[in-house]
């Protein structure tokens, strides 16, 4: 799907405007940094570690981002209050750095998986493609509509990025850990997007005693597990029934489920703090 501001209000530069206006206004550029972060009860979720992520993405094409941590919370805080919600993923675009850079805040299409989908699973399939630079997020227009044609066509949840080499990377808009025995499996951080989900499982992991491998995962052997599930800012931790026609998961998996209920407390603890 194409980037489009959703609900009534979306900002350029920090001024607010009408939605209808989105189309006249943003200018589709290469490169382009972004952001997806979702709102609960009206807070940004782990804004800080996204704004870091964000930071390292525009530094990794020369730029500088022209806004505070603190300046961002204000301008969502502000366009929630505008469009009167409280649950909602926003999203940031950063481009034009030859004419000073602009900066785009909207709210996106948002469809978080439903009560079902958490509790019997998803279907995933494979898609040869990989990011060129996967620790930066660099909008690629390219991948995004190739993902959705396959998840559109074959009625998938996600579309399971595979490489040259024949191996498992990431999703086309998540990242992905397996279960073998009582040990999370996840593809090396240089190979993939450093999500802020999938930072806050490893560490809720080493926290709480879960082993975790990083390595390369052949497409092939993905059988061999015993569940599989995908983080990120929309799912959060959302189990994998089945990858295309042959892998079938465990979504009862006790690793799986000790996960999903360490995830949501983390969620429901960063959301008391303040």
């Amino acid at each position: 799907m194409s980037d489009q501001a959703m609900l009534d209000k979306f900002m350029v530069n920090w001024q607010q405007y009408p939605s209808a206006e989105f189309d006249a206004r943003y200018h589709v550029l290469e490169p382009s940094c972004y952001e997806v972060i979702r709102l609960m009860g009206g807070r940004p979720l782990f804004l800080n570690e996204h704004f870091d992520r964000l930071t390292a993405t525009a530094e990794s094409i020369g730029q500088t981002l022209p806004f505070s941590l603190k300046e961002l919370e204000g301008h969502i805080t502000d366009l929630a209050r505008a469009n009167g919600v409280q649950d909602y993923n926003v999203k940031l675009i950063y481009n034009d750095f030859d004419h000073g850079g602009t900066v785009y805040l909207f709210f996106t299409h948002t469809a978080y998986p439903t009560a079902e989908m958490y509790e019997k699973g998803v279907a995933t399939d494979f898609l040869r493609s990989v990011r060129e630079n996967p620790h930066a997020k660099i909008i690629n227009q390219t991948l995004r509509d190739d993902a959705d044609a396959l998840m559109e066509s074959r009625g998938l949840f996600e579309a399971i990025l595979v490489n040259e080499q024949n191996q498992v990377t990431e999703g086309s808009k998540s990242n992905l850990f397996f279960v073998r025995g009582d040990t999370l499996v996840t593809a090396p951080a240089g190979q993939v997007l450093l999500g802020v989900t999938r930072q806050r499982i490893l560490r809720l992991a080493a926290e709480h005693g879960i082993p975790v491998s990083e390595e390369l995962i052949p497409a092939d052997g993905l059988g061999a597990f015993s569940a599989g599930f995908i983080s990120g800012t929309s799912p959060k931790v959302l189990p994998i029934a089945r990858v295309g026609e042959d892998v079938t998961y465990d979504v009862n998996d006790p690793v799986l489920r000790r996960m999903m209920d360490l995830y949501d407390e983390e969620i429901r603890r960063y959301l008391s703090a303040k």
